[in-house]
């Protein structure tokens, strides 16, 4: 899937008019084509940089409850999208949500049009929104992924906040402890080394300690920028993921919290493909579509394996018991 481009441009139509606009391609000669193909004269061509903080959660999640609203209203998918566009304050959302209009109305699917933004709409969006084309109740899913996702950030959240204090006690006391090595504990050691009075073990490898710290503390550095370079490159490696996935699932805290969102986003899909009579398989597929994690999507699978073969589903799933 390519990267697709923000560019602005302005041209004269073939009546004469001036036109503008911001929009999404793959690259500039595909704008070129686009605009050839609206009978459009390009004058100015410029691509335009992508701020992406404001590809948040909370953003999409408001769209996707905006949208919910305009359906329930009576507007269809494309005017809906029309209207965020015009009402939305920054330009790669206006031209995102204009892209997304235009897909509907060549026919594309709204969840596979989702699709071709992974930053912006995560796997559980485009489940959600496939259940709901899959169901006919689009608008009841995009209300209850809008809950969703406003409950899962008061958590982040509220997480957050009891994490902050104990990490600025952990901050402090490593800077004092990094200035306790550095600045105080060498005059201690001159002073002693001047009586002639051998220091116990544990104050000698305190000293060896700082020393080392002094003399290769630039290497250390050194190689922990190399370890998060060398970490930003291989992080989209699927084998690196599953390996990095593996040890979240297994922290103490983190892994049950993990778990516990998985599951949750699992058993929302499912009842929503259960209520409109969809069955259970097709439904159980499209909610560990959701999931976004390789290593838990292939656990579930495993499980269901033996649920389409008529068999248990703890047969496949007795191969990872850590999930």
């Amino acid at each position: 899937m390519s990267v697709k481009q923000l560019w602005r441009w302005q041209g004269v139509n073939d009546k004469g008019q001036l036109e503008q606009d911001v929009v999404w391609v793959d690259n500039r000669l595909a704008l070129i084509i686009t605009l050839q193909h609206q009978r459009i004269m390009p004058l100015r061509i410029k691509r335009m940089g992508v701020n992406a903080a404001l590809w948040k959660e909370e953003q999409s999640a408001e769209i996707i409850h905006q949208l919910a609203t305009l359906i329930h209203a009576g507007l269809t998918l494309s005017e809906g999208l029309e209207l965020l566009a015009k009402q939305h304050p920054h330009l790669q959302w206006q031209a995102l949500l204009r892209t997304l209009a235009h897909e509907l109305e060549q026919g594309v699917p709204f969840s596979s049009a989702l699709v071709s933004w992974p930053q912006v709409f995560p796997p559980l969006y485009q489940t959600m929104i496939r259940t709901g084309e899959l169901t006919g109740k689009l608008a009841e899913c995009c209300f209850e992924l809008a809950r969703q996702q406003k409950a899962q950030r008061q958590i982040t959240v509220s997480v957050k906040k009891a994490l902050r204090y104990p990490a600025i006690i952990l901050t402090m006391a490593a800077l004092v402890v990094f200035a306790m090595l550095h600045f105080v504990l060498p005059e201690f050691a001159a002073i002693y080394r001047s009586f002639n009075t051998p220091l116990p073990l544990l104050t000698r490898g305190i000293i060896a300690i700082a020393q080392w710290g002094s003399a290769w503390g630039w290497l250390t550095l050194l190689l922990a920028v190399i370890g998060a370079i060398a970490h930003h490159r291989v992080k989209q490696k699927p084998s690196w993921q599953a390996q990095r996935q593996h040890l979240l699932l297994r922290l103490p805290v983190m892994g049950r919290l993990i778990r516990g969102q998985k599951l949750a986003q699992i058993f929302t899909v499912l009842a929503l493909t259960q209520s409109a009579g969809i069955p259970f398989l097709q439904g159980l597929e499209s909610a560990i579509d959701s999931l976004g994690l390789p290593l838990l999507v292939t656990a579930f699978n495993a499980g269901t394996s033996g649920n389409r073969r008529g068999q248990s589903g703890l047969v496949g799933a007795k191969k990872y018991p850590g999930i």
